[in-house]
């Protein structure tokens, strides 16, 4: 009806010569000679209805081809329209579905008495009291206060950087959403669990040496443990400009002076009765972002490049971090630096200013609260470097050509995680760019997938191999060390294969990533790909069967009641997703071990059972294949099916098996810990 009058002069009804183009006036007339009726009451081809079915083929809607602003006229003229639809439309209705319903139960009600009791019901709708004019939702204020009274939203305080030049940001308090998450009871329940893990295992930033040596932290009463996060991507937050003009100082001063609060006061907890404190631990960020709120140099061609180190550019092209030539940069070592560059007014040691964060914060300080980013170090910055001067080299061999590595790759059978993020196609200018491009989910693919060679294939190994170890969930003394020695035997060999070529400052980084696991823990919990993507944590089933235990397979029912022996019907499903993982049929789990090497499964049957995710799996024994760099899976010789537990998984993270010739391998994305051994092995297809 809005298009018809914006289109046209519209008379609305049948018999009625009033016409108009402005809605107001329209409705108007409406409320006065036409109240009530019924879409019959309209004229032919003001009211059109469209019933279009959805083609299984249809792909998926994008949103991007949706325009979901609306304006408050329209939103308050679609709220007195829905009012009217509510209390007056809806009577004839309600008032034929009472008479049918009076009828088909033998009882006579007069008419007059169904239209009260229709006209009764449909004003007594909850809705409809809410849209009048005296209404919670009737105008556009109303709703607003309504929705952050009932949803607790918490709205962003708007802080004029320069009033002259209109420059302003938005701050969200972070004590209240602190306070707000914290109401949750499950929150709660995660947060205050301080189960005592095994020791000589590094599985979260409360093993690192940093939180242990913080007294503030490590201390046994209940403390709030914060990681920031900053993102500098233009496109996305276009305040660059503002932070060289004004400064990190300026901006984060509302946050700063929250966190002080919460350092020295805490934020109260309602279900706990009590403030708890809290600081925090780290600050998650590119390199770029990380020294310019920490208050490094933020240039990379100059001389000092590193925030860990006073490791010189020139200089880490012949000594290593193992040589003992550079200092790691302590709290002492730092505050020396930053008073010379203080009083200097120059930069001294790539130290340029304070950091905002440990000038307010007394248990925060630059030298230990700054991990690395192993996306832009390794997957976005190594990875494609190496691989591109590997490949060069490989192609000049001619063990392949361009064209065929191309042709592998846009051929290759991915499946699942691997088929989402698969390579792109290698461009044909990698060799001159020194890269093959591609973002962190795509490199970390390909190197599971590339054929082997000799020297430049040695490399790819290697580094694909630092990559597994730097990715582990859990980490060892045993594997940091093992870490530790393949990124020296692999600068070893890169210098080797290329002497010519110099090595990138994220090489150095990637020199002190054993030294970095040890302070904060397995590295994974702080990179930068954990905020730009969505993890869920709770399970999410998809196409759920309830399926009794009379019909399912023999051997599914004999897995299932070794566990369960008084079950009599289970949930079913095919997708499930927990965790930030989506399982599905026919992957590959570890699962269990023998002699310190894993044993692998594959999915059956997804099932809940007693609200706990389960899988029906066939089990494998696997051999290592040195030639392959990966496991080669064989059956069982009496082909067991076995019901396995999530938690009982030796690693959660699915697998996928490939075909290679006649065997079926597999290769690990991550290493894993078992019974407290390291796996150290190479795994690639």
């Amino acid at each position: 009806m809005m298009t018809e009058l914006r289109r046209f002069r519209v008379r609305g009804y049948e018999g009625c010569a009033f016409q108009t183009q402005i809605y107001g006036t329209f409705k108007s007339h409406k409320n006065r000679k036409h109240n009530p009726h019924s879409l019959s009451d309209f004229k032919a081809g003001v009211v059109k209805v469209t019933v279009q079915s959805a083609s299984p083929d249809d792909g998926p809607t994008s949103s991007a081809d949706i325009d979901d602003s609306l304006s408050d006229v329209d939103i308050d003229a679609l709220v007195e329209e829905l009012h009217y639809l509510l209390s007056t439309v809806s009577v004839p209705i309600t008032c034929s579905s009472l008479s049918d319903f009076f009828k088909n139960k033998n009882i006579e009600v007069d008419g007059v008495v169904v239209n009260e009791l229709a006209d009764l019901l449909c004003k007594s709708n909850p809705l409809v009291n809410a849209l009048v004019k005296s209404g919670a939702l009737a105008t556009a204020y109303k709703r607003k206060e309504y929705f952050k009274k009932v949803l607790n939203i918490i709205e962003p305080v708007e802080y004029v950087l320069d009033q002259k030049k209109s420059r302003s940001f938005q701050y969200i308090p972070i004590l209240r959403s602190l306070q707000q998450i914290l109401d949750s009871i499950c929150v709660l329940t995660q947060g205050s669990n301080t189960d005592q893990l095994e020791n000589q295992q590094y599985r979260s930033i409360r093993d690192g040496v940093y939180f242990k040596e913080n007294p503030f932290l490590s201390s046994d009463e209940l403390k709030l443990c914060l990681t920031l996060y900053i993102d500098d991507l233009n496109c996305v937050i276009p305040w660059r400009d503002d932070v060289k003009a004004y400064g990190y100082g300026k901006i984060l001063e509302p946050l700063l002076h929250d966190l002080v609060t919460l350092e020295e006061h805490g934020v109260f907890i309602p279900k706990l009765g009590t403030f708890v404190k809290g600081t925090v631990h780290s600050v998650i960020a590119d390199n770029l972002g990380a020294h310019g709120l920490a208050g490094f140099i933020e240039s990379f061609s100059g001389q000092y490049i590193c925030r860990f180190c006073t490791a010189q550019k020139v200089k880490i092209q012949s000594k290593d971090v193992h040589s003992g030539a550079f200092s790691l940069r302590t709290k002492e070592i730092h505050d020396a630096h930053l008073k010379i560059a203080q009083d200097t007014e120059t930069s001294c040691f790539g130290v340029k200013r304070a950091c905002p964060l440990t000038e307010y914060l007394q248990h925060v300080h630059v030298s230990t609260g700054y991990p690395p980013d192993l996306v832009h170090d390794l997957f976005e910055g190594i990875v494609p470097f190496e691989l591109a001067l590997c490949l060069s080299i490989l192609i000049s061999k001619k063990y392949f050509s361009f064209d065929s590595l191309n042709t592998r790759i846009l051929k290759f059978p991915y499946k699942w995680s691997d088929k989402k993020n698969r390579p792109h196609i290698i461009p044909h200018n990698y060799s001159s760019r020194k890269t093959i491009g591609g973002n962190a989910h795509e490199n970390w693919c390909l190197i599971h997938l590339i054929p082997e060679g000799e020297l430049a294939w040695q490399v790819i190994l290697d580094l694909k191999e630092i990559a597994e170890l730097v990715v582990a969930p859990v980490h060892t003394h045993e594997t940091i060390a093992y870490l530790d020695v393949k990124v020296s035997e692999h600068r070893h060999r890169l210098l080797e294969l290329i002497p010519g070529e110099k090595l990138k400052p994220k090489h150095h980084y990637l020199e002190h990533y054993s030294h970095l696991i040890r302070c904060f823990g397995p590295l994974v919990d702080v990179w930068t790909i954990r905020f730009e993507a969505k993890h869920a944590s709770n399970v999410e089933v998809k196409n759920v069967s309830i399926v009794p235990g009379d019909v399912l397979n023999e051997e599914v029912v004999l897995a299932v009641r070794q566990k369960y022996p008084d079950i009599s019907q289970v949930n079913l499903t095919k997708n499930c997703t927990t965790r930030g993982i989506n399982y599905r049929n026919g992957m590959i789990l570890a699962c269990g071990s023998t002699a310190g090497m894993p044993e692998f499964a594959e999915i059956l049957q997804i099932y809940i059972v007693r609200d706990e995710l389960s899988f029906i799996v066939c089990l494998y024994f696997a051999w290592y294949q040195d030639h392959f760099r990966a496991f080669q899976l064989t059956l069982s010789p009496g082909r067991e099916v076995a019901l396995v537990q999530l938690e009982e998984l030796t690693d959660c993270y699915l697998l996928v098996a490939y075909t290679v010739g006649s065997r079926r391998m597999v290769t690990l994305k991550r290493h894993i810990v078992i019974r407290g051994l390291i796996l150290i092995i190479y795994s690639a297809v």
